[in-house]
């Protein structure tokens, strides 16, 4: 039984972790992300030896469920506890779920037993094991902010890969304008050397990084706080609001109203 963690002991732990990762090179991150995220799992289950899911909420699931038909076969990068994966296939998808923690998955194929139309494997979301052209649509929740800013456009490019002509690639990430530390989230005062989040987008920079990759027809539900309403709009609108309104988006009652509490794309592969 691991010792258990206090939540202001993590948040100290968490920093000095995202401190190695950030200063890392692009060859040592490659093997150290999968330590941090299984220390990171252990701190966590030391106070709730349950599975973990983070933001990816079964409040989700309705949502991802109007994304994606029938038998689609479908892609989750960085799925934790594997809720969503597995809701998903007892939806008739065919699911992949991937996390860099072999810590969680262990936890997620424990919950999954007895599903049909899930696997899970090991990945940091920067190479995936699945041919060209697999997946009808991917998904990812609260995973970009964890990757180095120069792992982005390779995970990007790898989403792009593995998605068959048309199929959509949809991104939930915090916005760097509605930013909270560590320490706010985990609801103690402690500073944390730098927060686990290496790095956070606004919609304008997300854009940018989806269209370098050969993503187009960027669209966005509208999301105020918990609740994402469909149908999609353009991106592009959320970004325009942001350099529009400075002023508006320091109260965070107005991002809120906004839709721009987080950045969440749903971004296409172009048919050939």
């Amino acid at each position: 039984m691991p010792r258990r963690v206090s939540s202001e002991e993590q948040v100290e732990i968490e920093g000095q972790l995202a401190q190695r990762l950030a200063h890392a090179s692009s060859q040592e991150r490659a093997s150290l992300y999968g330590s941090v995220y299984d220390r990171i799992y252990e701190m966590h289950l030391s106070r709730e030896p349950e599975v973990l899911d983070f933001g990816a909420g079964p409040e989700l699931i309705g949502f991802l469920n109007k994304l994606t038909r029938g038998d689609d076969a479908v892609l989750e990068v960085g799925c934790g506890g594997g809720l969503l994966a597995i809701e998903m296939a007892r939806r008739g998808r065919r699911v992949m779920a991937v996390d860099v923690s072999q810590r969680i998955l262990e936890q997620a194929r424990r919950r999954a037993s007895g599903v049909p139309g899930v696997t899970f494997a090991r990945s940091a979301g920067t190479e995936i094991p699945a041919a060209d052209c697999s997946f009808d649509f991917a998904y990812s929740v609260e995973v970009l902010e964890h990757l180095h800013a120069d792992d982005v456009p390779a995970h990007l490019q790898e989403v792009h890969r593995v998605l068959r002509p048309g199929g959509r690639y949809w991104i939930l990430t915090p916005n760097r304008l509605d930013s909270i530390g560590s320490g706010e989230r985990f609801g103690v005062d402690v500073q944390a050397s730098r927060d686990v989040h290496l790095r956070e987008w606004t919609y304008t920079e997300l854009q940018s990084e989806l269209q370098r990759a050969g993503f187009a027809s960027l669209r966005s539900p509208w999301r105020n706080v918990r609740v994402l309403w469909l149908p999609l709009v353009p991106a592009s609108w959320f970004a325009a609001m942001e350099r529009r309104a400075p002023g508006l988006v320091r109260r965070r009652r107005a991002r809120g109203l906004m839709g721009i509490v987080a950045c969440s794309i749903a971004a296409t592969k172009p048919s050939a």
